[in-house]
């Protein structure tokens, strides 16, 4: 093997000695213009807007499909439910309501009512 596969450094020090030659990005080298700087951060400001618009559109995409999501599963649990429930021939009818009270004992409570007059509204003697 070489001195060149044993050192780790090896290619760190052969990069370094081509770096005068090789141009460095621009987020590694401060600058100092005033002009610059307004001119990036103006472009990081458009960037984050942009970010923030998609974000919401992404937000709002989730919750529309989160709800499409709760509407499908609710349909498909009362087609579920449907499905299961018994035909309806299969049920009993209701128990009929019980019949009304004959006439004749209305008639004999009404009679009874006339025949029999309060005492309360005679003069007393």
């Amino acid at each position: 093997m070489t001195a060149a596969h044993t050192d780790p450094f090896a290619w760190w020090q052969q990069w370094m000695k081509q770096a005068p030659s090789l141009p460095l990005p621009g987020f590694a080298v401060p600058t100092l213009d005033l002009d610059e700087l307004d001119r990036r951060i103006r472009e990081y400001r458009t960037v984050e807007g942009w970010l923030q618009m998609n974000l919401s559109s992404v937000q709002m995409m989730r919750q529309s499909l989160e709800m499409q999501r709760a509407a499908v599963a609710a349909w498909q649990e009362m087609n579920q439910n449907w499905q299961q429930a018994p035909a309806p021939e299969a049920t009993a009818p209701p128990p009929p309501p019980p019949p009304p009270p004959p006439k004749q004992q209305r008639h004999k409570r009404l009679t009874r009512a006339i025949r029999k007059p309060r005492r309360f509204l005679t003069p007393s003697s």
